[in-house]
C-alpha cells in the first residue's frame, strides 16, 4: 500500500526556508507553521521569516503551505480566553494578509493543548498539527483533523520497522514529520532516507486532511 508523508516545519526561520528551497528543487512541497509577531524566537533566538514577508509569499508561490504557529508561541493552555482568541485570531489574519490566500492551517507551541485550546481552535482552522499521542502515529483511521499527530526524527528512526512491517497490511500510511532546523546535508540525507526506505507521496497537511 502507499505510503504518504507530509514534511512540517515549525516556528518559521530563516533556515526553514532554505530547507523548504531545497524541497522545491526535489519537487517537494512542505508545510511550515509561522509564528507572526516576534522577530526572534523566545527559546531559541532564531531570527523568523516574519522580518520579510515577500520570502513567505515566496513559498506560497512555490506551493508550499503556509499554516499559523501562534503570535508569539505561548502555552495556549495557560492563556485566558481573551489572550487565547488573539493568538489564534491574529496570526491567521497576519498570514493571510501577506499571502493573499486562507490559512487553514494550525500547530500548537510545545504540542500542548486541552479542550478549551482545542475547541478555539475549531473555531478558527480546519485542521491542526499536535506531537506524537499514540504508539503508531501513522494509522490515522481514528484520527481527529484538529489532533493530527507527528513525529520527529529520533522517533521516526525508532519506528521505521514498524512502518515497513505495517505497509504489508492493507492499509494505507500516512506519516506526519515535525522538523525544526537541521543542516542541509543531514535534512538532504533525512529526504533520500525516507525516498529510498518508503518510495512515498510526498504531501502538504492540506491533502492529509482532505484524505481524511
Amino acid at each position: 500500500m502507499p505510503i504518504f508523508i507530509a514534511l512540517t516545519f515549525d516556528d518559521g526561520t530563516y533556515h526553514q526556508y532554505t530547507l523548504l528551497h531545497l524541497l522545491h528543487r526535489l519537487n517537494i512541497r512542505g508545510t511550515i507553521f509561522c509564528v507572526t509577531n516576534l522577530e526572534r524566537h523566545p527559546n531559541t533566538n532564531k531570527k523568523l521569516l516574519i522580518r520579510e514577508p515577500e520570502k513567505l509569499r515566496e513559498l506560497h508561490r512555490m506551493g508550499h503551505e503556509i499554516g499559523s504557529h501562534t503570535c508569539t508561541h505561548p502555552n495556549l493552555t495557560l492563556l485566558s480566553t481573551k489572550e487565547l482568541e488573539k493568538e489564534l485570531k491574529n496570526s491567521k489574519d497576519t498570514l493571510e494578509k501577506i499571502i493573499g490566500d486562507d490559512v487553514l492551517s494550525f500547530a500548537y507551541p510545545y504540542s500542548l493543548f486541552n479542550k478549551r485550546v482545542l475547541m478555539k481552535v475549531k473555531e478558527y482552522y480546519f485542521y491542526a498539527r499536535c506531537g506524537s499521542s499514540i504508539k503508531v502515529p501513522f494509522n490515522i483511521n481514528s484520527c481527529d483533523r484538529h489532533k493530527i499527530s507527528s513525529i520527529g526524527i529520533k522517533k521516526l528512526m525508532v519506528l521505521t520497522p514498524k512502518i515497513i512491517q505495517f505497509r504489508w497490511s492493507r492499509k494505507d500510511i500516512f506519516i506526519v514529520i515535525m522538523i525544526h532546523d537541521m543542516p542541509k546535508i543531514i535534512f538532504l540525507g533525512l529526504i533520500f532516507y525516507l525516498k529510498i526506505l518508503f518510495n512515498p507521496n510526498f504531501i502538504r497537511i492540506k491533502e492529509l486532511s482532505d484524505i481524511m
